[in-house]
């Protein structure tokens, strides 16, 4: 996994090696710079495959293409193969070389074969156009922008605005949206002119042009299971396949447990796949935490090497500012992540999560009655009053009358603009890789296959989510009460203890007639969330990410 960075419209080493700076944390293993007439690329690698051998920006074997590569393609000795029989040669086994290839023969067409996450641009140095694309589900980022009639894109934001022509600005009508739905909708982001090229498109930009024109390259095919125990058996096939192609690595791996069924299956087809122990990891404010006894249970049924931490409040006081660097957004209830992907980049430099499987299997408790959701939302709509409030209400009007509409209306843009986004954020801040096997696209398109009555099943009273994947995986080595356990959200209930006092610090910082005189005042509920706008927009815009010092008392 790695940061890429680039500049479209001419040459400027000095420019893009600043922006790949601010992108070291992603790629601590290497660094490179590409010039040509109107172009400048850079990349920061964290080394996974082919340690002596993948450094970027990588040639295509005729010279012709240049490629910045940001991912994992878990399919690539197949499409290496299928390269080979046309006539292909390789030098390294780095699965970027694969993608270059793969390129300079299929085009575009490239995209449309991979499996895996990724976010790439290639140049093409005859027909002098950049080539952009990002995996179907968006677990990889691509942020771009123009200023001054270049082009400038990079895997972080805070990349972008080393351009100086580029200014950090918030986008008050977003930011009023990220409070209404905890999320963004779309493709736009918290800053002025910053936009992100959707999941599971490409786009291909000359120098001087002045839009990006995406296009969809990825479609699901239709598929139809006769019977609950043809779905099954498909899905646990596809599940154990997707878990041992994400096993590709030639450097340690381990297993985000956070005590929950996803994880725990995880987990579970990893050591079945294994020789010896593997490494699992989990965090939480105290061992009063259900999911964190739970966890341990799970590691000590599965013989793992298990590592825990514990954080408290001085822990998010210090931390606060360098989290909402990486992160770039307005959130704290997820601080978790940074502490919990800290722990395990000491033992691994790639884990996999459960991630991903609530969106696509009915996981949370919101499916069963969308309707409170809803109304709660349509209130902060009105609160916040973004000057899209209308079009934001209809969305939510139209998506959230039916557990599967609500469903598919987060796959959209909850599951890449916040879950994914916390991942890689978090991830990346310490140079982990961290994969997401439910994500595969063969099991997409299983649950695609599935009707949402084997999703979430049952009665009114007691309706199980996720009923189907469990009845699919029940037999991979887990306890029956870890299979058929309830959902505990995570978030909050990691560590409860702290957020209520990180909530009630944030009370003597920011009292009521604060709120009350804030610009985005009736933006934000809780002194907390006014607390974290003002630290985001001071560790981003203000200081740039000069945080040395930084201390929340200091917005008071």
């Amino acid at each position: 996994m790695c940061g890429i960075a680039g500049l479209l419209g001419r040459e400027d080493k000095g420019l893009v090696r600043s922006m790949a700076d601010r992108l070291a944390h992603r790629g601590p293993d290497g660094e490179g710079l590409f010039t040509d007439e109107g172009v400048t690329l850079a990349h920061r690698r964290l080394a996974i495959l082919d340690k002596e051998h993948g450094a970027q920006p990588m040639h295509s074997g005729d010279g012709r293409h240049v490629i910045v590569y940001n991912g994992e393609c878990y399919n690539h000795r197949d499409l290496r193969s299928a390269l080979e029989a046309e006539g292909v040669s390789f030098q390294s086994h780095a699965d970027t070389e694969t993608v270059v290839e793969g390129y300079r023969s299929w085009g575009e067409g490239v995209v449309a074969r991979m499996e895996g996450m990724f976010a790439f641009a290639v140049w093409d140095t005859v027909e002098r156009t950049l080539f952009m694309a990002r995996d179907p589900f968006g677990v990889k980022p691509f942020f771009y922008a123009f200023a001054g009639g270049d082009l400038v894109f990079a895997s972080e934001q805070k990349a972008l605005f080393a351009h100086p022509e580029l200014a950090a600005v918030p986008d008050l009508d977003r930011i009023r949206e990220r409070a209404s739905l905890e999320f963004l909708t779309g493709q736009a982001t918290l800053f002025q002119g910053v936009r992100q090229l959707p999941p599971g498109t490409w786009a291909k930009v000359r120098p001087g042009e002045a839009r990006v024109d995406w296009r969809p390259y990825y479609h699901v095919p239709v598929e139809h299971y006769g019977s609950v125990e043809d779905a099954a058996r498909a899905i646990k096939d596809r599940f154990v396949a997707s878990v041992e192609e994400q096993l590709m690595s030639d450097v340690p791996l381990g297993v985000i447990l956070s005590g929950g069924f996803d994880s725990a299956v995880v987990a579970a087809v990893h050591q079945r796949l294994s020789d010896g122990p593997i490494r699992t990891f989990t965090v939480a404010d105290s061992d009063d935490v259900e999911d964190y006894r739970e966890a341990r249970r799970v590691a000590e049924h599965l013989g793992t090497e298990h590592h825990e931490a514990f954080f408290g409040l001085d822990d998010v006081l210090r931390d606060l500012p360098q989290y909402t660097w990486h992160n770039e957004n307005i959130n704290y209830t997820e601080f978790f992540f940074l502490p919990l992907f800290r722990m395990t980049r000491r033992h691994v430099t790639v884990a996999l999560c459960g991630q991903g499987s609530d969106e696509l299997w009915g996981g949370y408790d919101r499916y069963r009655a969308p309707l409170p959701l809803a109304h709660e939302r349509l209130a902060r709509i009105r609160r916040a009053a973004p000057a899209h409030a209308e079009e934001l209400a209809t969305q939510v009007a139209q998506t959230h009358i039916s557990g599967s509409s609500l469903a598919e209306w987060d796959q959209q843009g909850q599951l890449s603009n916040f879950q994914l986004r916390l991942v890689d954020r978090n991830s990346m801040a310490h140079s982990l890789e961290v994969r997401v096997p439910f994500l595969s696209r063969p099991m997409h398109r299983a649950s695609r296959a599935v009707p949402w009555g084997w999703k979430l099943h049952g009665d009114p009273h007691g309706l199980v989510e996720k009923w189907v994947l469990r009845r699919a995986l029940e037999d991979v080595g887990l306890p029956e009460d870890i299979v058929w356990r309830r959902k505990v959200p995570a978030g909050r209930a990691t560590s409860p203890g702290v957020m209520h006092a990180f909530e009630a610090y944030a009370e003597t910082l920011v009292p009521p007639d604060r709120m009350k005189r804030h610009r985005l005042r009736g933006v934000f509920r809780l002194p907390a969330e006014q607390l974290l706008f003002d630290l985001w927009e001071e560790v981003l815009v203000h200081r740039d990410g000069q945080i040395r010092g930084l201390a929340l008392e200091d917005l008071a």
